[in-house]
């Protein structure tokens, strides 16, 4: 055991430093950012959602723009790491995406919640009950809207995928 133990603390440094990188690509703005998910698509393209408090956060040389104290984001690079598109959720408060994962047809899923009075995606305006409202959204490859559903409720809620 203890020799098994020393072999894996001896080599896991070399096997970690000796992986090399594809692409690392630096995004946000002046405050608080945050990335609260990853998914990977077939063709190998890279999702990332999270929230952003500044009043703009910049993806290659896309520029969104925050609607209110806290808005989501949504960044589709390729996979040698461009932005293919990026796009921004929000209202005149908070809103979260808390997770994301995409299913095998590109279809792309999100889960968060928000204290917005209300939000869209695309179309579909979903209406804050009260306090935190959960939410989930079906976008397709491009990032548009397919649906969006929200439940609401007297309590503080979270949802991840």
């Amino acid at each position: 055991m203890k020799q098994a133990l020393f072999i894996l603390i001896f080599c896991l440094p070399n096997i970690l430093n000796g992986q090399t990188w594809d692409w690392a690509k630096s995004s946000g703005s002046s405050n608080v950012d945050k990335g609260n998910g990853i998914a990977i698509d077939r063709s190998g393209n890279i999702y990332i959602t999270g929230d952003y408090r500044s009043s703009t956060i910049t993806f290659g040389s896309t520029i969104l723009t925050n609607a209110g104290l806290e808005d989501i984001f949504i960044v589709k690079y390729d996979p040698a790491g461009n932005v293919i598109w990026a796009k921004s959720v929000g209202g005149t408060n908070k809103e979260i995406c808390n997770s994301i994962i995409t299913d095998s047809i590109g279809n792309i899923y999100l889960t968060g919640y928000f204290a917005s009075s209300s939000i869209s995606f695309g179309t579909t305006q979903l209406n804050n009950i009260l306090l935190r409202d959960l939410f989930i959204a079906k976008l397709d490859e491009n990032g548009n809207e397919i649906w969006a559903k929200s439940i609401g409720g007297q309590i503080m809620k979270k949802v991840m995928t």
